[in-house]
C-alpha cells in the first residue's frame, strides 16, 4: 500500500519515478492521463482533479502551448494523435470511431477552417468529423449547416469548456 500512496504523491507534484529511482517533472498531460488510468486498473481511487498541473479551467487550458492543448484534446476525446505535428493535412487526430479531428487553439473560429476541414474530410474518404476550438462565429455554424445539407458532411463543433465540462 506504500508503494500506491507513494505513486500518487508522485503524480499529484507532476512527478514520474525513472527506474533508477529519481523522480522528473512531467509536463507531458498524456502521460499523466495514462497514469491515471494505469491507477485506475491498480483499483487505486485517484482522479484527475488529485493531479497538480492538469489543467481545470478554461484560462488554464487556453495558458497551454499548442501542441499540449492538442494532446488535452486528444485524451479528452479518446482520439489517438496525428503523427505528424506539422503538414497533418488538416487533420491533427483520429477519434475512436475513424472520425477525422481538428484542434484549433483560437476563439471565434470561421467559416474557412470548416471550409478546410471539409477538404480534409474528403481527402480521407470519410463523411463526418469534429473540430475543437475555443468558440466559433455564426458563419462557422452556418457553413456547418450548408456542408451538411448540399454535400452530406457531418461536421460537430465542440469547444474547449464543453470538454473541461465533460469530467
Amino acid at each position: 500500500m506504500k508503494w500506491q500512496q507513494q505513486r500518487i504523491q508522485h503524480i499529484r507534484y507532476g512527478l514520474t519515478p525513472l527506474p533508477f529511482g529519481t523522480l522528473l517533472p512531467m509536463v507531458a498531460t498524456s502521460y499523466m492521463l495514462g497514469t491515471v488510468n494505469w491507477m485506475h486498473k491498480l483499483r487505486v481511487q485517484i482522479s484527475e482533479k488529485d493531479i497538480i498541473g492538469m489543467p481545470k479551467t478554461l484560462e488554464e487550458i487556453k495558458a497551454m502551448q499548442p501542441f499540449e492543448f492538442q494532446n488535452w484534446v486528444c485524451e479528452k476525446l479518446l482520439a489517438r494523435a496525428s503523427r505528424r505535428m506539422v503538414g497533418d493535412f488538416g487533420i491533427d487526430g483520429w477519434l475512436i470511431d475513424g472520425r477525422p479531428l481538428q484542434v484549433k487553439q483560437s476563439e471565434n473560429i470561421g467559416r474557412n477552417v470548416v471550409d478546410n476541414f471539409e477538404t480534409a474530410i474528403r481527402r480521407v474518404n470519410k463523411d463526418k468529423g469534429i473540430i475543437v476550438a475555443f468558440s466559433f462565429s455564426r458563419g462557422t455554424y452556418e457553413e456547418v449547416a450548408r456542408a451538411k445539407l448540399h454535400e452530406g458532411l457531418e461536421i460537430g463543433l465542440k469547444t474547449a469548456e464543453e470538454i473541461l465540462r465533460e469530467e
